[in-house]
């Protein structure tokens, strides 16, 4: 009787662990997902960032529809990884078998360098603005805005500009 219940004991030990490197395996590769993602998202950032220094506001608004694209993606990703991340916790042993501890300070990394370009890129768009505002400030302080002088300009041009895009 004794030999049947330490059989169980094992098997439900062996399944349990059977679970647990499985578990670990998904978390792994969704881990590996989210490194992917925010690597492609760090390079829509610097992309970002190109494009507000040469102030190529098409690409600005492509890149900034992509970076929330993926940041959508990311979010959704880490809905699914807290689940898995709880379960690494308890079969840490097991854990470091799979590089995950080392996949998870490569992901911390990441995410620092992605706040940084991140707030790298909206320093960089304010300043953008705020010579944009100087330059619109310019114009109509121009001596002979409005005025039927020789060096005018034709009053057909417009007198507003929309910044919405």
């Amino acid at each position: 009787m004794r030999m049947n219940t330490e059989t169980r004991e094992s098997t439900v030990n062996e399944q349990e662990v059977k679970k647990r490197v499985a578990a670990l395996k998904r978390f792994k590769v969704l881990l590996e997902e989210q490194r992917e993602k925010f690597r492609s998202y760090l390079s829509v950032l610097e992309q970002q960032q190109y494009s507000i220094m040469h102030e190529e506001c098409d690409a600005m608004t492509e890149y900034t529809q992509m970076g929330d694209q993926i940041v959508g993606e990311l979010f959704a990703m880490q809905k699914i990884i807290d689940p898995f991340e709880h379960i690494s916790e308890s079969a840490y042993d097991i854990a470091e078998e799979f590089e995950i501890p080392r996949l998870q300070v490569d992901l911390g990394k990441l995410q620092q360098k992605v706040v940084a370009q991140n707030k790298k890129n909206r320093e960089l768009l304010e300043h953008h603005m705020l010579d944009l505002s100087a330059r619109i400030s310019a114009i109509q302080r121009q001596p002979y805005n409005k005025k039927n002088a020789v060096y005018a300009e034709a009053n057909d041009s417009g007198t507003m500009i929309d910044f919405n895009l």
